[in-house]
């Protein structure tokens, strides 16, 4: 939940700056409890927890492909598989957390 809640003031910075833009929180099924409480989460999608996770991801990848201007990983760790969905969501630009001092991003 921590990694949810943590998103938070990024989204509300996000709709600040940019009222007209749709975002969309893509959440692990474990989170998904929170979001109710969260009202300026406005649009989001849920990874499912059964089954093949990179399977789960590359699906619901697929499904958004190209519609985003930018995807943010905002977890403080990206992992592979994030690495694989932020390349198969297609975004025009992406950017992730790496460490203190670097960010990625294409």
């Amino acid at each position: 939940l921590g990694d949810l809640l943590c998103t938070v003031p990024l989204v509300l910075l996000l709709q600040q700056k940019y009222p007209k833009a749709v975002i969309t929180l893509f959440v692990d099924k474990r989170n998904a409890a929170l979001l109710p409480y969260l009202p300026c989460i406005r649009e989001w999608v849920i990874f499912p927890t059964e089954g093949n996770k990179y399977l789960n991801h590359f699906r619901i990848a697929w499904r958004f492909r190209r519609q985003f201007d930018l995807a943010i990983y905002a977890k403080t760790s990206p992992m592979k598989l994030t690495n694989f969905f932020l390349y198969w969501l297609k975004a025009k630009k992406s950017i992730a957390y790496v460490d203190k001092n670097k960010k990625s991003s294409h």
